[in-house]
């Protein structure tokens, strides 16, 4: 009990810096797929005929049930279930899909080439990854899902194209942050910025519409091949992972 006391704190110390009204739910499920994962370890250790699996399970919730009430992350609806393969899988888009928002609204704003070529190359790597599971979940999609722009079932929104050509995304963002930081003025800024770019904007778009043509082919493109792809849920078999702390937010840069 005393390792696993000590991880369970640091847990909870982890998921408490990220508590607050907008992500309750998602550290709930962070929560509860963490004590589905000590369950999983406890059954088999039970198998192993090493330990009473049900025994210590009851340990282990009730340390747990006692050591939330003192931090952020209670009123959780616990729901402890067998862990399998698809419960990862999903796991991995939810964390996926939180990741994702954080790095579109990181530059949502405050707009710069690194970080957008950032988010676009890891939406698209994750695009790839999870188009590879396809063929073997494809009965199963709505499982897959955590709402609508987190969804298997919807590809098209889980895992935008991101475009970064910097005068591109600052323009269609300029006229918002113009009203919302300088009011009036803002919006005379805006016009002259507008009318002195008609030209710049007319190349870009023509160039955009090729780009949009050859995304729209590599995408179908994607789809067709995702169905020859293997299956592939996790980058290891699930019992040869090192036991740990399941969820861990992308560092703020």
């Amino acid at each position: 009990m005393s390792t696993f006391e000590t991880k369970f704190q640091a847990f909870c110390e982890q998921i408490s810096e990220y508590w607050n009204s907008s992500n309750k739910d998602k550290r709930c499920r962070d929560l509860n797929f963490y004590l589905s994962e000590i369950r999983y370890y406890l059954d088999d250790l039970k198998k192993k005929k090493r330990i009473d699996g049900a025994l210590e399970f009851d340990k282990v919730t009730g340390y747990v049930n006692i050591e939330i009430k003192n931090l952020k992350v209670n009123n959780c609806v616990k729901n402890v279930n067998a862990l399998t393969e698809e419960m990862q899988l999903k796991k991995n888009l939810d964390d996926y899909c939180e990741n994702r928002d954080f790095m579109k609204n990181r530059i949502k704003y405050k707009f710069d080439d690194i970080n957008c070529e950032k988010y676009s190359r890891y939406v698209e790597s994750n695009k790839i990854k999870f188009l590879s599971t396809l063929p073997s979940i494809k009965q199963h999609l709505s499982y897959y899902t955590v709402d609508r722009i987190c969804s298997l079932s919807n590809i098209r929104n889980t895992f935008p194209i991101v475009h970064c050509s910097g005068f591109m995304y600052y323009f269609d963002k300029i006229f918002e942050i113009y009203l919302l930081k300088y009011g009036f003025l803002g919006i005379i800024t805006f016009v002259l910025i507008l009318s002195s770019s008609m030209m710049i904007r007319r190349c870009i778009s023509a160039e955009n519409r090729k780009k949009k043509l050859r995304q729209k082919y590599m995408e179908t493109e994607d789809m067709d091949h995702a169905v020859e792809i293997p299956q592939e849920y996790l980058d290891e078999p699930l019992k040869k992972r090192n036991y740990h702390i399941p969820y861990k937010q992308m560092e703020q840069e």
